[in-house]
């Protein structure tokens, strides 16, 4: 279940800062046979924040770790929907990808054409929640993202431990 409160600048003068992620509470949950290896299935508690802004808390987020990559489960999926979890699962997982994604989009709306300085622009902030999880079990994986870039393409990018 997500629990949640909308982001609200304390004052209409407030500017709403940068979005901060952090994880709690990760659950292994079981292990699955992959292509080439096996992957993971956690969980956990993912609270995300802003400056002047307000707090949301998404419980239960699903994560997929293999041998070289964790990434939010479902990411990999243009629509963010898991289609081999329950349908109340998939929808919780796919919200929480369209947060996030919307998320990018205001940062992207307010920052304008300066955009394209930023390396990653593109997926800062599914980057930074995954990292949040990545953080919280102290793992060197790279972070797996996935995004429509400029030419409208779904793209699936691994994010080395070192950049994120």
């Amino acid at each position: 279940m997500i629990e949640c409160e909308q982001f609200k600048p304390q004052s209409p003068s407030d500017s709403m800062g940068p979005i901060v992620f952090s994880a709690s509470n990760a659950q292994f949950l079981d292990v699955f046979p992959g292509e080439d290896d096996p992957w993971k299935l956690w969980a956990a508690d993912i609270q995300a924040k802003r400056s002047g802004g307000g707090t949301k808390l998404f419980k239960g987020i699903l994560f997929a770790e293999d041998a070289t990559t964790v990434s939010i489960y479902g990411i990999e999926d243009e629509d963010g929907y898991p289609r081999s979890l329950r349908a109340d699962l998939a929808s919780m997982q796919q919200a929480f990808i369209q947060f996030l994604r919307s998320e990018r989009a205001e940062d992207l709306r307010k920052i304008g054409p300066l955009r394209s300085v930023f390396s990653g622009h593109q997926h800062s902030v599914e980057l930074k929640a995954t990292a949040a999880f990545a953080t919280l079990r102290a793992s060197d994986l790279h972070v797996g993202v996935g995004y429509r870039d400029e030419d409208g393409r779904y793209v699936l990018l691994a994010v080395e431990a070192g950049d994120r």
